[in-house]
């Protein structure tokens, strides 16, 4: 069942609009009526057999992960016969992919290297973890900017070693 824009996911997290539809469900800005904050609801409707159950305990061990430059997971919940829906933290700003499409050219030097380390150091705290936690899918539409300037690793990761 695809969620609907005023449902409420675990009687805290209000649905307002999709933002993305994905090949296994959709993304959607959210409210959290608790923290009274913007998140974001993840809708897995689809997976293969099997596969809820590793995705449950993945997101399980990340709502434990903590680091200044890796998208916090807020909450998950599993309606069986409808689906599962992660709630993470909502990032102000764009993608990587986006500002690239917007410039002209390369980064400068700097910039690259400050938003490369802050990546990298993300990734270091989830191959930390045990077991390892490997994120799977750095790319420019998983790496957020927020308005001063700072890199953030976003989506869920794909698997745990």
């Amino acid at each position: 069942m695809a969620l609907v824009s005023g449902q409420l996911v675990s009687n805290r997290f209000r649905v307002a609009a999709q933002i993305e539809k994905r090949a296994f469900g959709a993304i959607f800005r959210g409210w959290d009526l608790q923290d009274n904050r913007a998140c974001l609801v993840e809708e897995i409707t689809e997976m293969y057999p099997g596969g809820m159950a590793r995705l449950q305990q993945l997101v399980q061990a990340l709502k434990l992960v903590r680091h200044p430059h890796l998208q916090k997971i807020i909450d998950f919940a599993v309606v069986p016969g409808e689906g599962m829906y992660v709630v993470m933290e909502f990032l102000e700003g764009e993608s990587l992919e986006t500002i690239q499409a917007k410039q002209a050219g390369a980064f400068e030097e700097k910039q690259a290297v400050k938003w490369t380390a802050q990546v990298c150091g993300a990734l270091d705290n989830l191959h930390k973890m045990v077991p390892p936690i490997i994120h799977g899918a750095v790319q420019p539409c998983n790496i957020f900017i927020d308005k001063q300037g700072n890199a953030f690793l976003a989506n869920v990761p794909e698997a745990m070693v």
